[in-house]
């Protein structure tokens, strides 16, 4: 599913610049949405996500980033679905610092898509989650051999931005190593 947002004060700038429907054959400006995010109240932080955009293509691992504002007891995680392999397993990453809430201004994180080249074609959808700090300690600590999965997002977490993204053959930027 897609989503995109645009306020009230852009839409009536538009429809005040192509006239609303007149004759004016005069092309409307460009309209650009702002950053994948979902609005969260200060006590449970908020995050966007900036890169990669929606409809992008993926390689078998990709870095994200984006910008949070979190309280001390929280962090960001990112989380990802096959949409097209009927699995309902989630997979989990925490971001770069996860454990420095304050450093998570401006953050980034790589996530996988796949085991080699096995899922290209299929679709994913992605997902920045703020949730608890101890809770995150907790899961990466107890997944440490086996991998951080789960049918279900992690009790409690926000869904802070999510898009939907196609897998494409290679392994992903260096910076995934």
């Amino acid at each position: 599913m897609r989503t995109s947002r645009i306020g009230a004060a852009t839409l009536l700038a538009v429809l005040a610049v192509t006239g609303c429907g007149a004759a004016d054959d005069t092309p409307a400006p460009p309209v650009s949405a702002p950053p994948a995010s979902t609005a969260a109240s200060p006590t449970e932080g908020e995050a966007t996500l900036t890169f990669p955009v929606d409809d992008a293509q993926v390689r078998q691992c990709e870095i994200f980033r984006g910008t949070s504002r979190l309280p001390e007891n929280k962090t960001l995680i990112l989380g990802v679905r096959n949409v097209d392999n009927g699995s309902p397993e989630r997979y989990f990453q925490a971001v770069e610092d996860w454990e420095y809430p304050d450093d998570l201004v401006e953050w980034s994180g790589a996530q996988w898509f796949g085991s080699g080249d096995s899922s290209v074609g299929q679709r994913f959808r992605a997902e920045v989650l703020v949730v608890d700090l101890a809770q995150t300690k907790k899961a990466i600590h107890e997944a440490d051999n086996k991998g951080w999965h789960s049918p279900d997002n992690p009790e409690g977490a926000i869904v802070a931005a999510h898009i939907t993204l196609k897998r494409v053959a290679g392994p992903g930027p260096a910076d995934c190593a």
